[in-house]
């Protein structure tokens, strides 16, 4: 997966957001490989811890292995690295076999056009911000190409904007000088985000600000207002 500057952080490292676009892709085919024919993986839950601090890397590469746990619900582990072969991060993901993927909205894995299976991601548009105390809240269009087969936002690209809003408030609450490097990131879905043109929003807040570690949880709603993902992430705030 090559990366656009829209999926780079500070200095031209990878963005968190976008470990996560590859990594519910990776893990999402591999989990989706243990199901049965005629029916379908819908993704439940992402994590993803972050070993090091990441180096310099316009590229990513994912390696992942799906296992099934019973007749109902699948599981994924797997592993990201630079173009250097540096790991960046670990992931595992949780998620349900049904019998019909269009009763969810998510959309099967087998036919899933997303913002990473085909050469470099559609670059987002820059968000509309709004802060208020020790929160934020950032107002996204999403072009179609980042919907699944049917219509609605990729899994991975729900993550990428969630984690928009947890780097933005993050860096408020930091300061100029500083940047964050994160420990820890998770999202749960709850519900799919239709992609219609409507503005998607992403939340983030600030929970904790310790010395050591900053605590953030978010949440993605969509045009509608109800929330279709929550997320938390664990960072440390360094000096550059």
């Amino acid at each position: 997966m090559s990366l656009p500057a829209a999926m780079l952080g500070p200095e031209g490292w990878p963005a968190a957001g976008a470990m996560a676009v590859l990594a519910d892709s990776t893990l999402g085919l591999a989990a989706a490989s243990t199901a049965t024919v005629h029916r379908g993986a819908v993704t439940v839950s992402l994590s993803i811890d972050f070993p090091a601090r990441p180096g310099p890397s316009h590229s990513l590469s994912a390696v992942g292995t799906g296992r099934p746990t019973d007749n109902d619900t699948i599981f994924a582990t797997g592993e990201m690295s630079g173009e250097d072969g540096r790991l960046l991060c670990t992931a595992s993901l949780h998620g349900l076999i049904v019998d019909s993927v269009r009763d969810t909205g998510w959309g099967s894995r087998s036919d899933h056009r997303n913002a990473a299976s085909q050469g470099e991601p559609v670059t987002p548009s820059e968000p509309e911000v709004s802060a208020s105390g020790d929160g934020v809240r950032l107002t996204h269009t999403v072009p179609p190409a980042w919907s699944n087969g049917w219509g609605n936002l990729h899994g991975g690209a729900v993550a990428f904007l969630a984690e928009r809003s947890i780097a933005e408030v993050i860096r408020r609450a930091a300061g100029p000088g500083r940047r964050e490097r994160y420990m820890h990131f998770s999202i749960d879905y709850l519900r799919p985000i239709p992609v219609d043109g409507r503005p998607i929003v992403s939340e983030a807040r600030i929970v904790h600000g310790g010395v050591s570690v900053t605590h953030v949880h978010g949440q993605v709603r969509r045009a509608d207002g109800r929330i279709a993902a929550r997320c938390r992430a664990a960072a440390r705030v360094d000096f550059r």
